[in-house]
């Protein structure tokens, strides 16, 4: 039902079985804290939605994904607390966790800035290099300007 679903709706189906999980149906609220379901491998294929865990998560691991995205809690102490009336809008996280079926991100490295200053040696190689591109530069607009006078001269 999820993954037949148009990607834009995806998103309020997560949410409505989550709320229907919450409120009255208990054979969803089992199967989306089931451990089997939460914890399967590739090597379960029949879990997974079309057999092929590469591509899509089981219903599970979608719920927590969401629940994680979300709310910053698992799905379990999602469905606790809101059964409970205890859930809270924002959680605190204290320590680095690995979630399972919640992908960590690596942490990006600080890029190199184009407007740091460079050093001598390089400084001195760009300066030259600059000074040249100048010229060449300055001799392409001073011929086109000779052109340019001796079009409108001749018009």
């Amino acid at each position: 039902m999820l993954y037949t679903a148009p990607v834009t709706a995806r998103l309020g189906i997560m949410k409505a079985m989550l709320d229907a999980a919450t409120e009255h149906d208990s054979g969803l609220r089992r199967i989306l804290t089931d451990p089997t379901f939460l914890k399967a491998s590739p090597e379960t294929p029949h879990l997974f939605h079309r057999r092929a865990p590469g591509t899509y998560k089981t219903i599970s691991q979608a719920a927590n994904a969401y629940t994680q995205k979300f709310h910053g809690i698992s799905i379990q102490t999602y469905l606790k607390d809101t059964r409970s009336g205890t859930l809270k809008e924002y959680h605190e996280v204290s320590r680095k966790v690995d979630f399972g079926a919640v992908p960590m991100l690596t942490k990006i490295r600080k890029p190199k800035c184009w407007h740091r200053p460079l050093s001598d040696d390089k400084n001195a190689e760009a300066s030259a290099q600059l000074a040249s591109d100048m010229e060449r530069v300055q001799r392409a607009v001073d011929d086109a300007q000779v052109r340019a006078e001796g079009l409108l001269e001749a018009a």
